[in-house]
């Protein structure tokens, strides 16, 4: 009875440890900051579905407060985006480059938006790519 007491007890303290070194506390920011995007949004034009598209959006720190961005997350697979910094100060600037391939079943109008979770605008921009697919 004691072994099994025991086994049971390791078990939860191996999984009481797991779950704290795993958390991942929320990024809550105590000042926010104000940006200013450059061609936002980014209208692309005409294209095919076997044409990519390359766009980088210029995000400048227009307040004395850090602009910081945690991630930058696409809406969906047709997209692919990456940032150069992920902290600016005053006048600084951030380019985030965005690629977007049509899938090929897309056709017509399109919009994808890429989300950067940051600490400007309450907390995440929509950055957004528009145009048509032929």
């Amino acid at each position: 009875m004691k072994k099994k007491l025991l086994i049971i007890s390791a078990i939860l303290l191996s999984i009481s440890l797991l779950g704290i070194l795993t958390y991942k506390k929320e990024t809550k920011f105590d000042k926010f900051t104000t940006v200013q995007i450059e061609n936002n949004p980014f209208d692309f034009g005409t294209i095919t579905e076997s044409d990519t598209i390359k766009h980088t959006f210029k995000i400048t720190n227009t307040s004395k407060t850090l602009f910081v961005i945690e991630q930058v997350l696409p809406s969906c697979t047709c997209s692919v985006s990456k940032t150069d910094k992920k902290v600016c100060n005053i006048n600084e600037t951030a380019n985030v480059v965005v690629f977007f391939k049509p899938k090929p079943q897309q056709k017509g109008k399109v919009k994808t938006v890429v989300f950067v979770q940051c600490n400007a605008e309450k907390g995440v921009i929509k950055l957004e790519l528009t145009g048509n697919i032929k």
